[in-house]
């Protein structure tokens, strides 16, 4: 009898096991809404859409293929500061970015209202000098949110070439008035 019982607990286990593992997932996303779903039963294009958050402003948002717990997480730049935040409800993630011309930028008051809302938030991950990062909500989570945050800063070569572009070109309409 305690061998029976010993083997339908390890078989429920088993179970419930495998039913996480089928909800698993991870999206991969930008500041654009454009994203991808990878489940078990296969891969999907997604689009964030903007909607009312739990703060009360529009932001962007996506649509989760499961129920998730709630709860937010700091996405710190390469220099430590927090650059993004990830807002989950059951089955939305919300996200808010520091100011700049994407969709999930907030304006300069909403990110301030973000970070005061939100003002403890631990770094679920830190962006990468390219500007992705990659969140999962802890070791027992199998969801993945792999996320790419843009950069509204020119590299330093792109402002050289800046530059010389427009050093040309006024030299070019110099030349050509003297003509």
């Amino acid at each position: 009898m305690k061998r029976l019982v010993v083997i339908l607990g390890m078989v429920a286990a088993m179970v419930g096991f495998t039913a996480l593992s089928a909800q698993a997932f991870t999206l991969m996303f930008d500041e654009n809404g454009k994203a991808t779903v990878i489940t078990a039963t296969g891969t999907s294009s997604e689009s964030g859409v903007m909607s009312t958050s739990p703060d009360g402003f529009t932001a962007l948002s996506y649509a989760l293929p499961n129920v998730v717990k709630t709860g937010y997480a700091g996405i710190a730049d390469p220099q430590g500061g927090i650059s993004d935040l990830l807002v989950f409800g059951t089955q939305t993630m919300w996200y808010y970015s520091a100011p700049g011309p994407d969709l999930a930028d907030l304006s300069s008051t909403n990110w301030a209202i973000a970070l005061a809302d939100y003002p403890n938030a631990f770094i679920g991950a830190t962006e990468a000098a390219d500007g992705t990062f990659s969140y999962s909500p802890s070791p027992l989570s199998q969801n993945i949110y792999d996320g790419t945050s843009s950069s509204t800063v020119p590299e330093p070569s792109t402002i050289l070439l800046l530059v010389v572009g427009l050093s040309a070109l006024a030299a070019f309409k110099t030349k050509s008035r003297r003509a």
